[in-house]
């Protein structure tokens, strides 16, 4: 149910996700977080916790900063932004996490 909002989201809005690879999500959830947010009951904590990722707007990598200035974009929480920067060697950072695979169309 939750992937098929999704994808009927991604298909009807300008939106960029900025998604975590599933190793990060195993190495630095804590074990009590990743139980709770898994479990059926707490399907809008696990929604609040994607939208954390999400921008309402579609970007490309020819609209990532192309210097080492930080670049924010909100969220579709009202007051939470990501922060984008280039690390100054072409790589692009969303908040600590390096983006590796860019322009990925779902």
């Amino acid at each position: 149910m939750l992937l098929q909002t999704l994808e009927d989201t991604v298909g009807a809005h300008n939106i960029t996700i900025f998604a975590p690879k599933n190793e990060d999500l195993n190495h630095n959830l804590d074990l009590e977080f990743k139980r709770f947010i898994l479990e059926p009951g707490n399907l809008k904590s696990l929604q609040s916790l994607l939208m954390f990722h999400i921008i309402p707007t579609r970007m490309g990598s020819q609209a990532l900063p192309t210097q080492t200035r930080l670049a924010l974009h909100q969220t579709f929480f009202k007051f939470e932004f990501i922060h984008l920067a280039n690390n100054g060697t072409g790589e692009w950072i969303v908040d600590r996490a390096k983006i590796i695979h860019p322009n990925v169309v779902a």
